[in-house]
């Protein structure tokens, strides 16, 4: 972990900070500002996330300042309570690209629209590409109705966006754009909450120790798991990534994005069953054994993964 964090920082100081890039953001949150700009708390190195304008914002963090920014309103993605150690589950109401376009690629002191294809391995096509205002909307399809996962407000170098630029819309997506002004505004009815037993979201491991040392046992365990199937995911996002940089219609590029995709859901299950058997054994276990749960490897894995999606790849 220390040797990708160095791999890291040494790319940020290569390529310059972002703030002398110029980019766009999603009102006060821009990429390229330094985080004392978010409008929640931002104490981790890595990425910070919270509520702002009734939507789930994760910023991706390097050197201080905003490498990315992710407004989710739907997916698997989840974040914890650290008061209780419960789940939560990003779950917005949904919302159209056409409602997406509006807000996004609309909001005030944004550049003039224009669209491209978002494309991932072998140019399948998963959403659309705001190229002016470097906006990515993660969707079903490319169509007003189509209903958007994210929109991703990425850097200037993403590759994303030059693919998108080779890949234009006809007429820079005009229909697309009087689509988004004329189409009703976008609420959020369903703000992030916690999942509890008996929602609809179930807890996939609620299983109960008989006793703290049974508790820090079963805890112990995940963890393993869960470092296990991390330490394989980065493996396998570091050569993707490498991949990608090179050729990524190549067989062995293709391969090893294929076992990621296998992978990734594996690490993210184990790392809910973790944060969810701590939830129900909390009144077992003392606040030294929660050191056992690698918050740090998960945050790493999810950061990366966004910077991997970033350049096109696709779960």
């Amino acid at each position: 972990m220390q040797i990708m964090r160095t791999v890291a920082a040494a790319m940020f100081f290569c390529l310059g900070s972002s703030s002398a890039l110029g980019q766009s953001g999603f009102g006060v949150i821009r990429v390229g500002g330094p985080v004392s700009t978010l409008p929640f708390s931002c104490t981790d190195a890595l990425y910070c996330e919270g509520n702002y304008r009734s939507s789930w914002v994760r910023v991706d963090v390097l050197g201080g300042i905003i490498n990315s920014v992710d407004v989710i309103y739907f997916g698997n993605t989840v974040t914890v309570d650290p008061a209780t150690l419960a789940p939560i589950v990003i779950r917005s109401s949904p919302i159209t690209l056409a409602q997406a376009i509006k807000l996004h690629s609309l909001q005030a002191g944004a550049k003039a629209p224009v669209f491209g294809l978002a494309k991932g391995e072998g140019g399948k096509v998963y959403g659309l590409v705001d190229i002016s205002n470097e906006i990515v909307y993660k969707a079903g399809g490319t169509s007003p109705a189509s209903t958007v996962e994210d929109v991703f407000y990425a850097r200037s170098d993403a590759p994303v966006l030059e693919d998108a630029a080779n890949s234009q819309l006809a007429n820079h997506g005009n229909s697309l754009l009087q689509a988004a002004t004329s189409s009703e505004p976008y609420t959020n009815a369903n703000p992030p909450k916690n999942v509890r037993e008996g929602d609809a979201d179930a807890p996939l491991s609620t299983q109960k120790a008989a006793n703290h040392a049974e508790a820090v046992e079963g805890l112990k365990e995940r963890s393993d798991t869960v470092i296990g199937s991390g330490k394989m995911v980065l493996a396998l996002i570091e050569q993707v990534s490498t991949w990608y940089q090179v050729d990524k219609e190549h067989p062995t590029a293709i391969a090893k994005s294929e076992e990621l995709k296998r992978m990734y859901p594996k690490f993210f299950a184990s790392w809910r069953d973790i944060i969810l058997y701590a939830e129900a054994n909390k009144s077992l276990l003392k606040e030294q054994n929660l050191g056992a749960i690698p918050f740090d490897l998960n945050k790493e894995v999810e950061s990366q993964m966004r910077q991997l999606k970033a350049m096109g790849f696709e779960e």
